[in-house]
């Protein structure tokens, strides 16, 4: 059944959350936001994330900040942790330095001057900021984001960025500006026949200075999480695929607030040696006995009949071989044997390790050294020796010997029969 927004969002409100981090995100640009917060201290805060992995030191971040006739730019370049896992600043426009930023490596301030002092309590209607990223990923391509003409003013209410938590995740992360007095709101995400598929609501909470970071998630509400105590979390549509286009929207009393982001989730990339689970878009490693050769596979191949693999995961037909039978050279064991009789058994496997022995019934047994001459030089082996009872009984000996490599383990049962003859 088709769950359409407005009639979702005010009847499932009962939930919780905390705050997220920018990501690696998807698309065709990097994410780029800046964002006004309009804050006594004259903050505004740049968030962003990359499409693809940019090469080392590549990640460059541009600032320019205007007010009336005051031009500051900054230029920065990320450190390469802050690259791949997106990042999180926040500038004051006085600042005059950038040393005290983790996400940042190095910094180029010559175009900086203290043009914004004193700007704080002042109207900054006509202040605004612009910002470009750019960067070069593994594979030489040049990528590049602009966003321009910012003012320093009440920003208003919308999704600021979405973008999925890594390819193939069911979780999207989420920035939205919703200042604290706009309640009832809710974050949903929606898929192309414009069911809701995953949403989280709130009716009250302090936001930082109206930004709310959120989780959305296609497979498990116990993901959906949020920045501010939530009023009600929920996925309505399940088995929905992780990869795919969906849109986030804002839903309030009056309808959608502001226009919908396209999410564009990117299946999962599973290596040789798993399969891809279509509908949570996870990695599977294929099971002993199995492999897979090729990227995102669906299904693994058998070994040959007869083989097998030493591990999980295996890659290549040629991680398939034949196991070896595990046997102890030399072993020969007596089915009779005279009151009081000891009989000395070999026990030294073919992966050289001594078997393991249990010996229950009418006999005894332990490990002994025997001396022996081979070549004329004198030759110690550890040997089984077993004693037979003085009552007509029987005894049984069990040997065994773990799986090694390419060899299976050893059990094996025998029984010896105890007599005043020995037959």
């Amino acid at each position: 059944m088709k769950l359409k927004l407005v009639t979702i969002l005010f009847t499932a409100l009962a939930l919780m959350f905390s705050a997220i981090a920018p990501a690696q995100a998807t698309g065709s640009e990097p994410v780029l936001r800046v964002i006004a917060l309009n804050n006594v201290q004259c903050q505004f805060r740049v968030i962003g994330s990359f499409p693809s992995s940019p090469k080392s030191a590549t990640a460059k971040l541009q600032l320019s900040f205007r007010h009336i006739n005051d031009i500051n730019e900054i230029d920065l370049t990320l450190s390469d942790e802050a690259a791949t896992n997106g990042f999180d600043l926040t500038f004051s426009p006085d600042m005059h330095e950038a040393n005290s930023l983790s996400e940042v490596a190095s910094y180029d301030l010559s175009r900086w001057a203290p043009g914004f002092q004193g700007r704080c309590g002042t109207p900054l209607d006509e202040s605004i900021v612009s910002g470009n990223l750019s960067y070069f990923d593994l594979a030489d391509n040049y990528w590049e984001s602009y966003v321009g003409s910012i003012p320093l003013t009440s920003p208003p209410t919308k999704i600021v960025s979405a973008w999925q938590n890594t390819p193939g995740s069911c979780l999207v992360n989420v920035v939205a500006l919703i200042p604290d007095d706009v309640r009832p709101v809710a974050i949903q995400l929606v898929n192309s026949e414009e069911d809701i598929v995953s949403q989280i609501a709130f009716d009250r909470g302090v936001t930082d200075y109206g930004l709310i970071y959120a989780t959305l998630s296609l497979a498990n509400e116990a993901d959906i999480d949020a920045s501010i105590p939530s009023a009600g979390k929920n996925i309505y549509v399940t088995g929905q695929p992780c990869d795919g286009t969906y849109s986030l929207e804002l839903q309030g009393i009056g309808g959608i607030i502001g226009a919908a982001i396209p999410i564009s989730l990117s299946p999962a990339v599973c290596n040789a040696g798993s399969i891809l689970d279509a509908i949570h878009s996870s990695c599977i490693d294929v099971p002993v006995g199995f492999y897979t050769r090729n990227l995102s596979s669906t299904s693994s191949i058998a070994c040959p009949a007869g083989m097998t693999t030493a591990a999980a995961a295996s890659k290549s037909i040629n991680d398939c071989y034949t196991p070896i039978i595990q046997s102890i050279a030399g072993f020969k064991a007596p089915k009779a044997m005279k009151f009081g009789a000891t009989a000395t058994l070999a026990m030294k496997t073919n992966v050289g390790a001594l078997a393991s022995f249990s010996v229950s019934g009418g006999c005894m047994a332990k490990m002994a050294d025997v001396v022996s001459k081979v070549k004329g030089k004198k030759v110690t082996t550890k040997l089984l020796k077993v004693t037979a009872g003085k009552k007509a009984s029987s005894c049984s000996l069990t040997l065994t010997s773990p799986a090694i490599d390419k060899y299976l383990a050893l059990s094996k049962t025998l029984t010896i029969k105890v007599s005043k003859t020995g037959k």
